[in-house]
């Protein structure tokens, strides 16, 4: 498990999140310790143990990176809701007002959280070429010719461009229930080998950061003009492996 301070600079102001990422299941037995009596009853609901699982997964990094801010014996006291677009709401913040964005693959699972007056959102996705006919469907024929001038293959060009979009639903919270062409990417900026900066066509306020290693894709979207430090991000990144 790892978890990590984020710092974001805007003008005079500095706004911390925390992210937690893990890369192994939680044991299902302990979805009591680590679960709320409505969370539990909303797991109950999954009819396979693999939505369950990551259910829990989600839970259990947004609440580990929760209870690295707050003073609380309990994970469980901590709730984390759905909304009416199935977005994570954090009920209890304990005070601090606090938010959170939660992903999970098959593989790994991570939750970031965040000041309300400072909204972020993550997403990870596995790179899986088989997806490449449908993710292509969605994007629009500039997109198309964006992701061509990047140095990404391109089931991970095109997973690159579906995890951006999918942040900036997040963000919005919305997921993506409208239509593709409102989430359309405007440029996309090399900023190292690993390293993307996006920018949006109708969202301009908005960018997200994305990377492409160990077959994945991580971005994380932010308002435009935080400034982020990327290679302070990796070096605390590879710290705490």
């Amino acid at each position: 498990m790892k978890i990590i301070s984020l710092d974001f600079v805007r003008e005079n102001d500095l706004f911390s999140a925390t992210l937690c990422e893990i890369h192994e299941d939680i044991p299902l037995l302990k979805s009591e310790e680590i679960l709320s009596n409505l969370e539990l009853q909303r797991a109950k609901l999954f009819k396979s143990n693999l939505r369950k699982q990551q259910f829990l997964n989600g839970r259990y990094c947004a609440k580990r990176a929760i209870s690295s801010r707050i003073n609380t014996i309990n994970i469980n006291e901590i709730e984390i809701l759905n909304g009416v677009f199935s977005q994570p709401v954090l009920m209890n913040s304990f005070d601090q007002k606090l938010q959170v964005s939660i992903t999970h693959t098959d593989q790994l699972a991570a939750a970031v959280v965040f000041p309300e007056v400072h909204p972020l959102a993550i997403d990870i996705e596995t790179i899986q070429p088989k997806r490449n006919r449908t993710i292509e469907s969605l994007l629009s024929p500039s997109e198309i010719e964006l992701k061509k001038k990047i140095h990404f293959d391109n089931a991970a060009a095109n997973t690159l461009m579906w995890t951006a979009r999918e942040s900036l639903g997040k963000i919005l919270r919305t997921g993506l229930a409208a239509s593709p062409t409102i989430f359309e990417i405007e440029t996309i900026t090399e900023v190292s080998l690993e390293w993307v900066e996006v920018y949006f066509s109708h969202f301009p306020q908005y960018k997200a950061i994305a990377s492409v290693k160990n077959g994945h894709v991580f971005s994380l979207c932010m308002p435009k003009k935080s400034l982020f430090n990327i290679e302070e991000f990796e070096k605390n990144h590879v710290k705490n492996r």
